[in-house]
């Protein structure tokens, strides 16, 4: 079962919705699947970022790069200790459109 499907075409940031971590958690692993692309894609930067309910401002937790060659495919990446609020950013540098599938978080 995946979490949701990110369609998109630009040089923006994307974002996932927000992920709360279970009271007994410490550290998650977090799935996507690269679907589908068009044109030619240099990077694809996936950040994980994090806060608490009273920060204002999100913080990375880490971070994985795919880069040439980039092929369709799942890529993981396990973090930890994170905070009470995680959220995904996708930054694509270049082409035309790439289709994800971002699964339920792993928690720790």
């Amino acid at each position: 079962m995946f979490k949701g499907e990110l369609i998109f075409k630009d040089a923006d940031p994307v974002y996932t919705q927000t992920f709360f971590r279970p009271f007994d958690s410490v550290g998650v692993t977090f799935l996507v699947d690269l679907m589908q692309m068009e044109g030619s894609f240099s990077i694809l930067s996936i950040a994980i970022e994090h806060r608490d309910h009273d920060e204002l401002s999100w913080t990375s937790a880490g971070t994985f790069t795919l880069s040439d060659p980039l092929v369709p495919g799942i890529y993981t990446k396990q973090v930890g200790p994170v905070k009470e609020m995680l959220r995904l950013k996708f930054t694509q540098s270049s082409g035309d459109w790439m289709r994800l599938l971002v699964y339920p978080p792993a928690w720790q």
